[in-house]
């Protein structure tokens, strides 16, 4: 229903990176971050997504007055971009409470932000189109990372029983 709405090129592209991120994942993430594979595979599809989505806003400028009209947005996805990075990196190189922290918060305040700014396009634009993906894939990776985290935890506590008790 929501591919229907949306356009299923919409949800086919950040579908794909999910599954190729979550099939490399299950590949090369260490033991340790394995609990958080499905959030790790959900964000970095989200990154590939938002590169996509990049790519082409600066193909589709036909002059440098129409990127530099696009020049706040890049900006913006730039800094998204460092961020989710930079919490993607934290996560497959220590997994933890930290990592899961930066992301999780990456993904609330786009969440915030992207529920704001859906209030203010149009409907059945791509712009609104392109946000209901957001938000989905944001509530996803709050989802997953939530979920990976308490395994995460849970596996911890048994590790730490077993040496405990022998």
């Amino acid at each position: 229903m929501i591919a229907r709405y949306v356009g299923w090129t919409m949800v086919l592209i950040p579908l794909a990176f999910i599954g190729l991120f979550g099939w490399l994942g299950r590949k090369w993430l260490r033991p340790a971050a394995q609990p958080l594979l499905e959030a790790f595979a959900v964000q970095a599809g989200l990154l590939g997504w938002m590169l996509v989505g990049t790519a082409v806003l600066i193909a589709g400028a036909v002059d440098s007055a129409a990127l530099t009209q696009q020049l706040p947005s890049l900006i913006e996805t730039g800094l998204d971009v460092v961020w989710l990075l930079g919490g993607l990196v934290w996560l497959v190189i220590r997994p933890g409470t930290g990592a899961v922290l930066c992301l999780g918060l990456y993904q609330v305040f786009k969440l915030a932000g992207n529920l704001f700014s859906l209030s203010e396009v149009a409907l059945n634009t791509v712009e609104h189109k392109a946000l209901i993906v957001h938000l989905l894939l944001a509530v996803l990776a709050l989802v997953f990372l939530i979920q990976g985290w308490l395994r995460l935890r849970r596996l911890r506590a048994a590790e730490a029983a077993t040496i405990a008790g022998g």
